[in-house]
């Protein structure tokens, strides 16, 4: 009873661990593309204002332009001079809110009254907020999903386990010691079979949810293309339509796949 109570915690131990390792993995990386993002469109924005505030932009238009996730911002011309100006200081912004995202840009300007080689430094402080509701949304679907397979994979395996010793008694723990191999090699094999056996639902989760997570995120990566290329997106959209119908396919060949490994 012990010596399976020992088992029972180290696999539900294993499996715990797995289950962490990936999930901050994952969000490691959904998280570093979420602020790449919020990056990369902040310094879009502060191109946009400087060429706005070189050609004498109407406060109106640059009202509209930084909302959002901006929080504070300034543009200041070579000379210090400052030319815009949206929320509190940048110091007073930052005293109460470290979070924040910092932003500088020089923009080479040679439009209106400003001539070529001249330049606009824009600083922006963005909010990571965004980033915040979005990975709070990816933890929940990631737990979900990673929960999901896991618990599949802990059925099945139950299952087979306990339909094995019902139907074969003692003579199931045969399946750790093959039958034709010398005994001098049982002492290395016995405990390698036995971990292979009991980690089985681990890697069968984890393959899974790695199947599931690569065809959303084409998904999701084609989907931004259908938006960025305006009227040609549709090209992208023909091709979203015809990966569900793969996906389809591979969902069924994976769930095969699951079936025929939990069961050798």
């Amino acid at each position: 009873m012990t010596i399976g109570r020992t088992f029972l915690l180290w696999l539900l131990g294993v499996l715990i661990v797995t289950l962490v390792l990936v999930s901050a993995l994952v969000l490691w990386n959904e998280q570093r593309a979420l602020e790449a993002e919020l990056e990369n469109q902040s310094r879009l924005l502060a191109k946009t204002l400087a060429l706005t505030v070189a050609e004498g932009g109407s406060p109106e238009y640059l009202r509209v332009i930084s909302t959002g996730d901006l929080r504070a911002g300034e543009a200041r011309a070579r000379d210090g001079q400052v030319l815009w100006r949206y929320g509190p200081p940048l110091g007073e912004a930052l005293s109460l809110d470290l979070s924040l995202l910092r932003v500088d840009e020089s923009v080479e300007v040679g439009r209106g009254p400003w001539t070529g080689g001249d330049t606009v430094d824009v600083v922006l402080l963005v909010s990571r907020s965004r980033i915040d509701r979005q990975f709070a949304g990816s933890a929940v679907r990631l737990v979900t999903a990673l929960g999901l397979t896991l618990a599949l994979a802990l059925v099945v395996f139950i299952g087979v386990t306990v339909i094995g010793i019902a139907k074969n008694g003692v003579k199931f723990l045969h399946l750790f010691s093959p039958s034709g191999v010398p005994l001098f090699v049982l002492p290395l094999l016995i405990p390698i079979e036995i971990i292979s056996y009991f980690v089985r639902p681990v890697s069968l989760s984890v393959r899974l949810f790695l199947n599931m997570m690569v065809g959303h995120t084409m998904l999701k990566v084609f989907a931004g293309f259908v938006v960025l290329l305006g009227i040609w997106g549709v090209f992208p959209l023909l091709f979203i339509a015809l990966f569900i119908g793969f996906e389809i396919f591979v969902a069924l060949l994976q769930a095969y796949i699951f079936a025929v490994l939990s069961c050798l």
